[in-house]
């Protein structure tokens, strides 16, 4: 088994997290020379660049602090200001993606010649970011780190003090010992001014960050931390005396190429799901104030969770936008049987639905386990008992049907079972994590499933 590696969690005063503006700057750029002639104007070009995710910065809003001249970035992050006099200058930059990691501008001093010169102005990379953060130490190549601040959800107030649990699980299973699930992390306190950080966390797993303050209703949500590791997640906490505020979400979902989706599914954890009209629009009155999680689902397109903050007879209203459904690599089929012919056309037309969450093969050897790669990809845990259960744990948990090459396993059985599956034998695996997403033929024997959990082995395809 492997062993933990242990993390560090760090108290720390980052990044704005008490909401302050923060401005990121980048070093003076030297002319070379002065200018010949200090009356004309020239043309200033530059490239707005994203360092933290390695990419040209599309649509960053770029403008000059001396005269207020303002231009937006191309798809490439190429911008250009005209009519520019030689001499000192200070441009600014801002974007969704700062604002994502509590950076209100990018300032970069610079000075003007004869134009011929590019100007750069980038996102901090992941070293100055956790340099600034964690202190300076080497950025792991795994690891990354969650900031933020913790505030009343009525009143905006910080809530110095609280208690945070950033927990994450990975589950273990070798043939001797079945199943096993260790819950990592550790707990920090709020700062003064509400402002939290935690560095050393595991990238590529879900984290569940659970606060307790005195006065206040506890609070839960799960994050992803996915690469490059940065994550920003402010927490509004709901007073007890608040209970009974609510406020209301309203929103419209919209597909891939901007249009409405209708019979979109939307829905708080716990609760009914509500589906989009025909303009691709929702409503939901009586959301309890606070920080709350919305879920997205819609047949084609990958499943997400945003985070919204709902005030006090409030309308919060958002645009929530479809993911693009990740596809496995394409299955090339010669001279087989129409059986096995069969079988990989209605994976591919489950699969194109995105009616299920699809683990391949490459992630299973990965994570070195079924259930790790599961736990991973489906929020999959497992009980004291090792019994698997699906979705948050606590309330009503989902134990799901599985099945093995069209076979259904006998519930107290799956574990037995499990140990006879060799990981290198894997194809792909189908995680059905809506009970009316599941197709008819994963039903099976007993009362309808709330979840389906489908094991392929390579000897189903060609």
């Amino acid at each position: 088994m492997r062993v933990p590696r242990p993390v560090a969690l760090l108290l720390a005063f980052a990044l704005a997290a008490s909401g302050a503006p923060l401005e990121a700057q980048v070093p003076a750029q030297v002319p070379a020379q002065a200018p010949a002639q200090a009356s004309a104007t020239v043309t200033v070009r530059g490239v707005a660049f994203d360092s933290l995710r390695v990419q040209r910065l599309r649509g960053a809003l770029l403008s000059l602090e001396r005269t207020g001249q303002t231009a937006i970035s191309d798809d490439s992050g190429r911008f250009q200001f005209d009519g520019v006099a030689p001499g000192a200058h200070t441009l600014l930059m801002q974007h969704d993606a700062l604002d994502s990691l509590g950076i209100a501008v990018v300032r970069r001093d610079f000075t003007v010649t004869d134009g011929r010169e590019t100007v750069r102005i980038a996102v901090p990379s992941i070293e100055t970011l956790w340099w600034r953060t964690c202190g300076r130490t080497r950025v792991p190549s795994d690891s990354g780190f969650v900031f933020g601040a913790v505030r009343d959800a009525r009143t905006g107030d910080p809530v110095p003090g609280a208690r945070l649990f950033i927990t994450w699980s990975e589950i273990e299973y070798d043939r001797q010992r079945g199943v096993r699930q260790d819950l990592l992390g550790g707990e920090l306190r709020t700062a003064s001014d509400g402002s939290y950080t935690a560095c050393g966390l595991p990238i590529g797993m879900m984290l569940e960050l659970r606060l307790a303050a005195d006065g206040y209703a506890t609070l839960g949500i799960d994050v992803p931390l996915a690469a490059p590791g940065v994550l920003r997640q402010d927490l509004f906490v709901r007073a007890r005396g608040d209970s009974l505020l609510t406020g209301t979400v309203r929103g419209v979902v919209r597909g891939l190429d901007g249009a409405p989706v209708a019979r979109a599914g939307v829905a708080r954890p716990g609760d009914a799901q509500l589906l989009t009209d025909a303009a691709g629009r929702f409503v939901m009155p009586g959301v309890p104030i606070g920080t709350t999680a919305l879920d997205v689902r819609s047949i084609g397109s990958a499943p997400f969770t945003v985070h919204l903050r709902v005030a006090a007879d409030d309308t919060v209203d958002v645009v929530l936008g479809l993911r693009r459904l990740s596809v496995l690599q394409e299955v090339r089929v010669a001279a087989t049987s129409l059986v096995v012919q069969r079988f990989v056309n209605e994976l591919a037309e489950r699969r194109a639905l995105g009616i299920a969450t699809i683990v391949d093969s490459t992630a299973v050897s990965r994570r070195g386990t079924i259930v790790g790669a599961l736990s991973n990809a489906a929020h999959l845990w497992v009980n004291n008992r090792g019994r698997i259960f699906i979705g948050p744990q606590g309330v009503d948990p989902c134990a799901p049907r599985v099945w093995i090459d069209r076979r259904q396993l006998d519930d107290e059985l799956v574990q037995d079972e499990l140990k006879a599956v060799s990981v290198e034998n894997i194809g792909a695996i189908e995680v059905y994590q809506q009970s009316t997403m599941i197709p008819q033929e994963f039903w099976g024997r007993g009362p309808h499933p709330c979840a389906v959990i489908v094991i392929w082995t390579k000897r189903m395809f060609p």
